[in-house]
């Protein structure tokens, strides 16, 4: 769990609470979530990671396959 968890935690919830599936990750549990078959539609990344930045996050989607859904 990150230093500021406790608001990502609140917005987890409500986004659950909406079946909308969510997914917590470092950096480079992220680049393997943008590369799977299910594509993502939202991002929402802590401004320091253990291993990388928020940037970097965004670096790693804009990277990740296009997909139509």
């Amino acid at each position: 769990m990150h230093d500021h968890a406790e608001p990502l935690d609140m917005l987890d919830l409500a986004l659950q609470a909406q079946s909308i599936t969510t997914c917590r990750a470092n950096c480079q549990e992220a680049s393997l979530e943008l590369t799977r078959a299910k594509p993502v539609h939202l991002v929402f990344a802590d401004t320091t990671l253990p291993d990388g930045t928020w940037g970097d996050v965004l670096g790693l989607a804009a990277k990740a396959p296009a997909r139509s859904t």
